[in-house]
């Protein structure tokens, strides 16, 4: 059978006369097994690009997205192993069989040795640099020691909400308050970091660097003096969505709002019954 094992049979011979000998010998076969490894990197800048290569760069560390399980499957899409990831993200499959094609997944879920793989599934807010699946591949005669895999969580982004302040009227732009968010790799994010506007003011207009932004527009290297606001005459306020892009190209899946009050100004004035005409065509 597959694994690290020792197989044993017992016979006897049986001579020209037909007599049997009365103790039977031992036949003994040792087989091992070999075993495959390998571990999950938090591949914060991308470096995988979609591929198994260049997962790992110096600073990234290993790993398990605080639940994730490798699975070893056959080349018909059966499991023939689990075992969960350990928190530096390794994993090991002992006493593999030689010889075989296998393939290896990671996934949240853990399916019963022997039943289907059904389809990989990852944490809340992560996402895989790499796909999900090693697929099929030959265990040859040794050990395998570097089937790894990358994986990232999305960045954050903050709501902003600006102070009331008087609108400037005509086509006078106000600065954009300075967005900010977080990243579990990359760290605070801000000025120098990629945005993406989600949508458009309805207010006012929006323009980056004096030109108009578009919708979906990616702004690279963001600065936050370039980002301003247009708004229309009024007590009004205006709001635009965006979000940040990280340093593995992954975006934040909810955008953030920003919202601009802007107050009119007032012109008091009085309307006379001018009885004996002082005012003679003036004010």
């Amino acid at each position: 059978i597959d694994g690290n094992i020792s197989v044993s049979f017992t016979y006897h011979f049986r001579e020209a006369a037909q007599q049997d000998g009365l103790t039977a010998a031992t036949v003994t076969m040792p087989l091992t097994g070999i075993s495959i490894a390998g571990t999950i990197w938090n591949d914060a800048n991308g470096s995988a690009a979609g591929s198994f290569s260049a997962i790992q760069n110096a600073p990234e560390t290993g790993t398990n997205a605080g639940g994730l399980n490798a699975l070893l499957i056959n080349d018909k899409g059966i499991v023939l192993a689990s075992t969960p990831v350990a928190a530096d993200g390794r994993y090991n499959f002992n006493n593999v069989a030689t010889n075989s094609v296998v393939s290896v997944q990671i996934s949240t879920t853990a399916p019963a040795i022997g039943s289907p793989v059904g389809s990989a599934s990852l944490p809340s807010n992560w996402i895989n640099t790499s796909p999900l699946t090693q697929v099929n591949f030959n265990t040859g005669t040794s050990s395998t020691i570097n089937k790894d895999f990358g994986i990232e969580q999305r960045p954050d982004s903050a709501n902003q909400t600006a102070p009331s302040q008087a609108n400037p009227g005509g086509n006078t732009r106000v600065v954009v308050p300075t967005l900010s968010g977080s990243d579990p790799e990359d760290g605070a994010l801000g000025v120098g970091q990629t945005i993406v506007i989600d949508s458009l003011p309805t207010n006012g207009s929006l323009s980056y660097n004096g030109v108009p932004v578009t919708l979906a527009q990616v702004i690279p290297n963001y600065d936050a003096a370039q980002l301003q606001i247009d708004p229309i005459d009024g007590n009004i306020s205006v709001s635009f969505t965006y979000h940040f892009r990280d340093a593995a190209q992954q975006d934040d899946l909810t955008p953030a709002t920003v919202t601009m009050p802007f107050t009119g100004i007032s012109m008091p004035g009085t309307i006379w019954n001018d009885a004996n005409g002082p005012a003679a065509g003036s004010f």
